[in-house]
């Protein structure tokens, strides 16, 4: 009996079969369903569907003609109308394959890196090449550093790290142990157990300078971790109306609105960013809390404006 499938998965499944079986030409019924993990009865609805696709007109000449019979006879496409053709990509499309590759290949796991590098430099010669340098800045660690992550935590093995803190000249030299990888707030973060703070720290992938393996390590108990970086600190931002898409695109929670105005409160990992997204708004947001977040939008502001030559007073 047919198993029910998602609409969503036999479309997709549909579309891939012309193109892989026009570059498999004579495979059988049976070895087409064991590549694409369905019964042999799901796979010859799925051609028998095809066969009645095609292009507009719908006569004889429009349609998929796809030659196949019982399970151990073998398929050929006669005429895949335009399925073989090279997929056409819009720049929007292009830059969102980019963020995700790019944001895949910073994330350690089992990925085929190798994969992912020729699919990211064919999407970019796609684009014109102006894709990767001017739309797409994802702040990613090199290919190294994430491989180095990988094996350091499928192997419970300890890494000598140079990381760059807030404003990339407090530079130390580091022993962790990586935990997990985290992703939120458009950065990578790995947690880890860190000797030199002796607790548990989260350390973006991107301030990563250098890293090296080291032996086989095994963090003091922790307790157990939860599901958000364990670096989060609670700010309090006032918005004036034009920045209340601050409160959607951040998943900001609403404490309080007066004429429009919107007290919110945000999780964050960087002070450094909560800062910066501040004076982003340009006189549209105010930090309200924590102090440390107010002094740091102080100091930035007032050396924006020493650049300017006026004054410093904020």
């Amino acid at each position: 009996m047919t198993r029910p499938v998602a609409a969503p998965e036999r479309l997709s499944r549909l579309l891939a079969l012309v193109p892989w079986l026009s570059a498999h030409d004579g495979v059988t019924v049976s070895e087409a369903a064991v590549h694409f993990g369905v019964t042999t009865e799901e796979l010859v609805d799925d051609l028998n569907l095809l066969i009645c696709s095609g292009l507009p007109g719908y006569g004889p000449e429009h349609l998929v003609d796809i030659q196949f019979w019982d399970e151990d006879e073998e398929i050929h496409v006669l005429d895949p109308q335009t399925l073989t053709a090279p997929m056409r990509l819009t720049p929007d499309e292009v830059t969102a394959l980019l963020v995700g590759l790019r944001v895949l290949a910073q994330v350690p796991g089992d990925h085929d890196r190798d994969a992912l590098v020729t699919a990211t430099a064919k999407l970019e010669r796609a684009g014109g090449g102006a894709l990767a340098a001017d739309l797409v800045d994802m702040r990613i660690a090199s290919g190294d550093q994430a491989a180095v992550l990988d094996e350091a935590i499928a192997q419970g093995l300890s890494v000598h790290m140079t990381y760059a803190g807030i404003t990339r000249e407090d530079v130390t030299e580091r022993t962790i142990t990586p935990m997990r990888v985290l992703v939120g707030q458009g950065y990578t973060y790995v947690e880890a157990w860190c000797d030199l703070a002796e607790a548990v720290r989260t350390f973006r992938l991107d301030r990563i300078l250098t890293c090296s393996l080291g032996g086989q390590s095994v963090p003091p108990s922790v307790g157990a971790l939860d599901d958000e970086p364990t670096a989060q600190t609670k700010v309090e931002l006032s918005l004036q109306p034009s920045a209340s898409w601050v409160v959607e695109t951040h998943a900001a929670k609403l404490l309080g609105e007066t004429n429009g105005v919107r007290s919110v409160e945000l999780l964050v990992s960087d002070l450094e960013w909560a800062a910066r997204l501040v004076l982003s708004l340009g006189g549209q947001a105010r930090a309200v809390s924590p102090a440390a977040l107010v002094d740091r939008v102080r100091t930035l502001a007032q050396e924006a404006l020493s650049g300017y030559g006026g004054s410093t007073t904020v």
